[in-house]
């Protein structure tokens, strides 16, 4: 029972994302909701960006968001890379 909590690509036609739920922003948030309402029952894992994800402003700010994923609750982390 596992699950990939991530935010996913913009939909086609779009170049950028936007939030669908004002309470689902970001990924952290995707993983307090499954928490929430789920428990342990699921493995949650997440996605990382060892050399940075391209929207972030800094490696430095790219590892301060994966730490809060984590802090939320992710079992595992999983890493792209380009």
């Amino acid at each position: 029972r596992n699950i990939l909590a991530i935010r996913g690509d913009p939909p086609r036609g779009y170049d950028s994302w936007v939030a669908v739920d004002d309470d689902l922003q970001h990924c952290a948030d995707l993983v307090r909701f499954i928490r929430k309402e789920y428990g342990k029952y699921f493995s949650v894992f997440v996605g990382a960006y060892p050399e940075g994800h391209h929207n972030s402003p800094s490696l430095e700010q790219d590892i301060k968001y994966l730490k809060e994923k984590v802090d939320a609750g992710a079992d595992a982390i999983i890493t792209q890379l380009f």
